[in-house]
């Protein structure tokens, strides 16, 4: 068996041997086989099969459930600036870690930083944000800015899978990835 994708909250699997290029596909297999497929329902999945073929889609919550949002290293992925996205620079690496203490330790992407980061339901208040006084090259320091212009005050936060998105109430944002 072998992963093709997310459909919906479901992650789609079928034999390594069948192509399922993407959920459009998926549509049409379910739509043109609806009337050939029994449906059984277990749990977190869901199997419709015929005699020929079975695809079995899992709850994503079961096949990619969400990461703590304590104790892993979050890795910035993109910057959001309102609605506007971007990747970070080539070769840079931002980081943050949240700890069970309520602290947060990490690096902008050219200095290391810490301070308090006091959880809620939705929410993470940073406070007595530091970072070390090196200068980078200008793609790191504007690397740095956004990652600090984000942790600064009441952050909402949310996390899918290994997904964690911070937006702060300017606008500003940044997602992140769960290190592998």
């Amino acid at each position: 068996m072998r992963a093709h994708g997310v459909v919906g909250q479901f992650r789609v699997i079928a034999p390594a041997h069948q192509e399922l290029p993407g959920a459009v596909a998926l549509t049409i297999v379910l739509e043109r086989r609806k009337a050939l497929c029994e449906q059984a329902a277990s749990g977190s999945e869901l199997v419709l099969a015929n005699n020929t073929t079975e695809i079995r889609l899992l709850d994503r919550t079961f096949a990619d459930p969400d990461r703590p949002l304590i104790a892993t290293r979050w890795v910035v992925q993109t910057i959001v600036d309102r609605d506007i996205a971007s990747s970070i620079p080539q070769g840079a690496m931002a980081h943050l870690v949240v700890n069970a203490d309520g602290t947060f330790t990490g690096n902008t992407g050219c200095n290391n930083m810490g301070g308090t980061a006091a959880i809620t339901n939705v929410a993470l208040r940073f406070s007595g944000v530091f970072t070390t006084k090196m200068a980078c090259e200008p793609d790191r320091m504007r690397l740095e800015q956004a990652v600090l212009g984000v942790l600064d005050g009441d952050v909402n936060y949310e996390i899918e899978a290994d997904l964690l998105r911070l937006r702060h109430s300017s606008g500003k944002g940044i997602d992140l990835r769960a290190e592998r």
